[in-house]
């Protein structure tokens, strides 16, 4: 299991209120964040508003930066609520000495709001999932499967998995998001008290009745 512990503080440029808003998206990078925007008589410098992530360790433990990147552009919508019209650009910055490498990733804010709706639902199921693993409701982690296991060897694998996570759970985050048709692949985080994030992986598919896990990894 990769497991991360935050270390980094929030930085924030022209940010007002905006620490409550960046804090969340601290706890999904593990890294420090900022928000910049300019007014600006050029049209497109004035819709665009940029969050940079800074070094990042999630993408040495194998999280997508493009799955990254739509996670971060969704969850900061959700907190900030983008104007009509706006471009967020996400960068992910690497400081390489005095040297930065940036990759950045530019939305627009209608993407951004088609793709909220089933990324809302699998924040919803995974949370569920991960809740009822600590508190070992077997029955109801199967119902959020795509396939049913028999009740001994489930309740040993998600046993397995219990030991593994760390004490404290808060809640479940999507690190990386990527859905391609009825195929869902995510890097999820588990968030305790510990300000520890613990990655896993995870495929789901759309179904009649709603989204079903396909498979899992911690």
């Amino acid at each position: 299991m990769n497991r991360i512990t935050q270390l980094a503080f929030i930085t924030l440029v022209f940010s007002g209120c905006s620490s409550g808003k960046l804090s969340e998206l601290t706890e999904i990078c593990i890294c420090e964040v900022t928000e910049h925007y300019v007014t600006s008589t050029d049209e497109l410098e004035n819709r665009t508003k940029e969050l940079s992530f800074i070094n990042s360790p999630v993408f040495e433990l194998g999280v997508s930066k493009s799955d990254f990147a739509t996670s971060a552009a969704i969850l900061f919508n959700r907190k900030t609520e983008l104007d009509s019209g706006s471009i967020l650009q996400v960068n992910l910055v690497e400081e390489v000495g005095t040297n930065n490498r940036t990759t950045s990733y530019e939305f627009e804010l209608d993407e951004i709001d088609s793709a909220t709706p089933p990324y809302l639902e699998t924040l919803e199921l995974i949370n569920s999932f991960v809740k009822n693993i600590y508190e070992n409701n077997i029955d109801v982690c199967q119902n959020h499967l795509a396939q049913e296991i028999e009740e001994e060897r489930l309740s040993s694998i998600l046993a397995n998995v219990r030991n593994d996570l760390e004490e404290g759970y808060l809640n479940t985050k999507i690190v990386g998001y990527r859905k391609n048709n009825e195929l869902t692949e995510i890097y999820g985080g588990v968030w305790t008290e510990n300000e520890t994030l613990d990655l896993f992986r995870m495929t789901l598919n759309d179904t009649e009745d709603g989204q079903k896990i396909l498979s899992f990894e911690f």
